[in-house]
């Protein structure tokens, strides 16, 4: 694109470099990395410099700078694995900045789309506990990307009798008033894209 300044007698008076835009597109991986890919900027006097990557997490209305690469470069990888109490959700967007020797004497930027993309909740349950020492003494789901607004995690004696109960994911089963044995738990969860998610299973409880 171009633009045209047009005068009081409808000639053409001044008439901008030809552009383009930047579109950044994004997708994630169930190894805790997204990625994104964009087109390169052209319009430049000095041609581009490099691109620097922004990033905001759950809707955040600050955006945090996570790298620049070089100018003909146009792939990025980021591993979102400090983020794993959060709810998943990573938007994106790119400045492509003007390299030297714009002979204007100015150094510009231009501005990609923002684009976001959404780790996919995980849970990951172990199968047995001991309260009176060992790796594990409590139980509970390890939650990854899992919104605590919904969350459930209930635990039944083999009689189908609620005993435990919270909707913190960070709450644990520490076993109190419960003997040896194998009991019932269930998990459950909505997502980002506000699809329902049950998980049930066994744990065994040993002493």
């Amino acid at each position: 694109y171009k633009l045209i300044a047009i005068d009081s007698c409808e000639n053409e008076s001044i008439i901008s470099n030809v552009s383009n835009s930047i579109v950044i597109k994004t997708s994630s991986y169930i190894n805790l990395v997204n990625t994104l890919n964009w087109n390169v900027y052209k319009g430049f006097d000095a041609g581009v410099r490099k691109y620097d990557i922004y990033r905001s997490v759950d809707g955040s209305s600050s955006s945090k700078f996570v790298g620049s690469i070089g100018n003909n470069v146009l792939h990025f990888e980021d591993n979102v694995n400090e983020y794993l109490d959060k709810k998943g959700e990573f938007c994106y967007y790119v400045i492509a900045r003007e390299g030297n020797g714009n002979r204007f004497g100015i150094s510009d930027s231009s501005f990609s789309n923002i684009s976001c993309t959404f780790q996919e909740p995980t849970l990951y349950v172990p199968n047995a506990f001991n309260p009176d020492g060992g790796i594990n003494i409590t139980f509970k789901p390890v939650c990854v990307f899992v919104d605590e607004k919904d969350y459930r995690f209930e635990i039944y004696d083999r009689g189908g009798r609620l005993i435990f109960s919270t909707n913190k994911t960070t709450d644990a089963w520490d076993g109190s008033g419960a003997g040896v044995g194998v009991y019932v738990y269930r998990v459950s969860y909505i997502d980002l894209n506000g699809i329902p998610f049950e998980k049930r299973g066994t744990v065994t409880l040993i002493r």
